[in-house]
């Protein structure tokens, strides 16, 4: 059996871990509530220009939190403005690839790609193709490493909301990183 096969046998998590997120996003807002006398003492930005990428299934107003955060620090902070992410499919990574560049070339420099889960793969391949638009690359919780999302919750539900749509990321190349300065993920 070849290694591309083996990595489809990968069995998803237990479903007891996709319900103990709800607990979880409520430990993490008591902890950021704790935490913002010193989040808010960070260093502050030079005011370029950062877009945010939400995970499956979110959109722009699930990072406004963050978007407002980034903002105060003095950066220039914009959400991805492509709807709600359901995954790589049609024109969605060439029409970013548009609006990202557009961002740069307004803003006269290069802006810092963040994302989430799979906005961060996105970030790191939007980032191969732009790289002179693209400052650096900060993924969060992104299943980039080899076979990470063959047996996940999101790609189970990615395939069922889009049973004739194949995921257009190359997946061998999802381990090789983009040639600007990037912040791993922790599943790295």
């Amino acid at each position: 059996m070849d290694a591309h096969a083996q990595t489809h046998m990968i069995p998803p998590p237990p479903i007891g871990l996709a319900v103990t997120e709800a607990h979880r996003a409520l430990a993490e807002f008591a902890g950021l509530m704790y935490s913002r006398r010193f989040l808010n003492r960070m260093p502050r930005g030079d005011g370029h220009g950062v877009v945010l990428l939400p995970g499956f299934l979110g959109d722009d107003g699930y990072n406004a939190p963050l978007r407002k955060y980034l903002d105060r620090l003095g950066y220039h902070s914009v959400g991805w403005a492509q709807g709600r992410n359901l995954g790589p499919r049609g024109d969605l990574l060439e029409r970013a690839l548009d609006y990202i560049d557009t961002l740069a070339a307004r803003s006269g420099g290069k802006v810092t790609l963040i994302g989430h889960s799979l906005g961060g793969i996105y970030a790191r391949e939007l980032a191969k193709e732009l790289p002179d638009s693209i400052r650096q690359v900060v993924s969060l919780g992104s299943p980039f490493g080899e076979g990470r999302d063959t047996g996940s919750y999101p790609r189970r539900l990615f395939s069922a909301l889009n049973p004739d749509e194949e995921i257009t990321i190359a997946q061998h190349t999802l381990t090789e990183p983009p040639p600007v300065p990037t912040t791993p993920s922790p599943l790295e």
